[in-house]
């Protein structure tokens, strides 16, 4: 009896992992948007690369929380200029000219009101500018560089804190607690 259940329960478990697997190999299989709206933001995001680790599958999962986010905003009637908010994308090559090209096409062909990404810093000053001239907001995800903050155009936000600040608050913990050491 005790063979067959962990027999059942060693099947069911390779099940679900053959479905996870599946699943995250389908990494395009979102749903579509409610409607079609011209109020657009463009999503700039790295493109995952063979070299990098199968189980570091973070540009997935920015890709995955900005349409999730634009899902989230269709579905609670969230509006900007009367109108749902859709979406572009543009995957970078982790070439800052590849990047500026494609947003000049997107911006030129599409009613985008604002930027989320880049995701590198290098990439940032670029699309600050950029932004700030077309009178749009660009909002990076995982941008750090200290030097960020010093860009004064009203068109630039993060949402992560600069390397500085986040040394900053490890120093203040360690200090706090009196810590030796810790693994980072």
């Amino acid at each position: 009896m005790r063979n067959s259940y962990l027999a059942s329960l060693q099947f069911l478990l390779f099940f679900i992992l053959c479905e996870l697997k599946t699943k995250t190999t389908i990494a395009e299989s979102w749903p579509t948007t409610l409607q079609s709206s011209t109020v657009k933001l463009l999503g700039l995001f790295p493109e995952q690369t063979d070299i990098e680790p199968k189980n570091d599958m973070w540009t997935i999962h920015c890709r995955s929380m900005f349409k999730a986010a634009i899902l989230l905003s269709q579905r609670y009637n969230i509006t900007l200029e009367g109108q749902l908010v859709d979406y572009e994308e543009t995957l970078t090559d982790n070439d800052v000219m590849v990047m500026v090209d494609h947003t000049c096409q997107k911006v030129s062909t599409s009613n985008i009101v604002g930027i989320v990404g880049p995701a590198y810093s290098s990439e940032v000053r670029f699309i600050a500018s950029f932004a700030y001239r077309l009178g749009i907001v660009a909002v990076s995800y995982a941008a750090t560089n200290p030097d960020l903050s010093t860009i004064d155009n009203e068109a630039f936000y993060r949402t992560v804190p600069s390397d500085e600040n986040t040394a900053l608050s490890i120093i203040k913990l360690f200090l706090q607690y009196k810590w030796k050491s810790c693994t980072i």
